[in-house]
């Protein structure tokens, strides 16, 4: 009896704690550059633009969200550019400048569509004061230049989608993209298959115990 008691009580806050999670609302990830944020080897000069090139954008994002230092000054503000490999701009935003350092979220105005791919990323400084983009520490040719010489790494960035959405609302994108991530034939089905698979293990280890039990 005892077992059946503890067995009902934590399947009840599995439960709750799963449909709080999932319904929770904000802006998602999109994607990211692939570049991970752990230095910060993109420094602009005031007035100045640092480009980089091979840089993936996200064909959904609405936002890109950058990682900025400025010595424990003022942020300037900041403009960023994408463009293809014709030079045609994808995407741009601008965001003004602020009395903190910190993640930038800076919103995106595409104006071609997204199954143009982004090769250049251009980043300027509009202000003052310098400004240091998080990123990785990169050999030469392959690091973000800033007036034709190379800084000492590329800058990572993260793409946020439109508006707030909950997982509940994502469920079919997250499927999707797992099945992209993983070698299978089912595709979209792949993530669903996976998740009858852990119910049913579930429901065999509880029916285990609750034999044991009686």
């Amino acid at each position: 009896m005892r077992v059946r008691v503890v067995l009902g009580v934590a399947l009840a806050l599995v439960g709750v704690a799963l449909v709080v999670t999932l319904s929770q609302h904000r802006q998602r990830l999109a994607g990211t550059s692939f570049v991970a944020q752990r230095a910060f080897p993109v420094v602009i000069p005031p007035h100045a633009r640092a480009c980089q090139r091979s840089t993936f954008l996200a064909d959904d994002s609405a936002t890109v969200q950058l990682l900025v230092g400025t010595y424990g000054r003022p942020r300037p503000a900041l403009s960023v550019v994408f463009v293809d490999p014709d030079g045609a701009v994808v995407a741009r935003g601008r965001v003004s400048g602020s009395a903190r350092e910190g993640v930038v979220d800076v919103p995106l105005e595409h104006v071609v569509d997204g199954d143009h791919v982004a090769t250049t990323v251009c980043v300027r400084n509009e202000g003052s004061n310098r400004a240091a983009l998080a990123g990785e520490v990169a050999s030469p040719d392959a690091a973000a230049a800033v007036a034709g010489r190379p800084t000492a790494g590329i800058a990572g960035f993260r793409y946020l989608r439109v508006g707030s959405e909950s997982w509940w609302s994502l469920a079919p994108l997250i499927a999707q993209r797992f099945g992209w991530g993983k070698a299978s034939l089912l595709g979209t089905w792949t993530l669903p298959l996976l998740a009858v698979v852990l119910a049913g293990v579930w429901v065999a280890a509880i029916r285990l115990l609750l034999r044991e039990d009686t």
